[in-house]
């Protein structure tokens, strides 16, 4: 499969005595979960975990939609790879943390990046009848893997997953209440997860503090990116060279996040305002309630209200503190 040659000789690999190759054979596994749409799994195997940069090489179908109930995988994060997409038959959406929103057809090569870290749902359409089709999963340089780690934390526990999960589970709120998409809160939230993360001495290594370090460094660059392009008049090369100069994306990245801000106005700014604003709130209850403070309760007060305006947050934070320190005795 890694093989550049335009015309290579081809060789026949059956499995019998005296043939040059080796045939695995594809074992049934469900794709998200014990109760998901199954697939047929060639790599990894116990006795080989990859060919060349191949890590995982999945073939599914062609499959009845209203026997196996199509494919349903809800956002996930991936790092340090690379994801190869081929459909005979049938039709999946896909959505990711880059904003990208994209359905993939029969005879159209699907290809997702996530060097440094992304999150990604795929679910088949309601006009799917019929499913099948391939992905590949390539193996990133370990180079591109240091940020791991912050990206986990963000996408997953106690980032997205977590709050997004919590959230909607939450009963006596309105549907509106719980899905709302107010980036500053959803996304402030997982910012402010990553150095929860550190607080909580959850990074494994000096390595991967630098990817927080690393991540926080785009976060910095993109707000005076959006800023430009949104308020100064930038052009999208100038753009462009501000995120070399000033941040570690690949050029792959650099040019893709480019489009995002021109694309998405405000949007990078959001992420840091909601960061910033529950941080200020935090420093705020823990002023007033000195040690009466419990970040627990604080944290379930962010995560179990729905996402909310910064304005709204605020008061509710606010309420919190004035009602804990009437009905607490101890002195502050």
């Amino acid at each position: 499969m890694s093989n550049v040659e335009v015309r290579p000789v081809e060789m026949a690999c059956d499995g019998t005595a005296g043939s040059r190759g080796k045939v695995l054979n594809a074992r049934d596994v469900p794709l998200g979960g014990p109760r998901a749409m199954r697939v047929r799994r060639t790599l990894p195997q116990r006795a080989q975990s990859l060919i060349g940069a191949w890590c995982f090489v999945d073939h599914y179908g062609p499959d009845d939609v209203s026997t196996t109930g199509g494919m349903r995988v809800d956002g996930h994060p991936h790092t340090g790879l690379q994801t190869v997409s081929w459909l005979f038959r049938g039709e999946i959406e896909h959505r990711d943390t880059t904003g990208a929103h994209a359905l993939v057809r029969p005879g159209e090569l699907n290809l997702m990046t996530a060097g440094r870290g992304i999150a990604h749902s795929e679910h088949s359409t309601s006009a799917t009848t019929t499913l099948h089709g391939v992905q590949l999963w390539v193996a990133l340089p370990e180079r591109d893997r240091f940020t791991a780690e912050a990206v986990a934390f963000h996408e997953a526990v106690p980032g997205h997953h977590f709050q997004l999960a919590l959230g909607q589970q939450v009963q006596g709120l309105p549907p509106l209440r719980r899905l709302a998409d107010i980036t500053a809160h959803i996304e402030g939230w997982a910012l402010y997860a990553e150095r929860l993360a550190d607080e909580m001495g959850l990074y494994t290594d000096d390595v991967a503090r630098l990817g927080l370090l690393a991540e926080d460094s785009a976060r910095a660059a993109r707000l005076v990116v959006d800023t430009g392009l949104h308020a100064r008049g930038w052009s999208r090369q100038q753009a462009v060279d501000f995120l070399r100069a000033h941040t570690l994306l690949s050029e792959v990245d650099i040019q893709a996040e480019t489009d995002r801000y021109v694309e998405w106005p405000g949007q990078a700014l959001s992420y840091m305002v909601g960061r910033l604003k529950i941080q200020r709130l935090r420093s705020l209850a823990e002023h007033e309630l000195g040690s009466g403070f419990d970040l627990g309760a604080f944290h379930d007060l962010v995560l179990t209200n729905g996402p909310l305006p910064m304005t709204a947050l605020a008061e509710l934070v606010e309420n919190w503190v004035h009602g804990t320190r009437a009905s607490d005795p101890r002195p502050v």
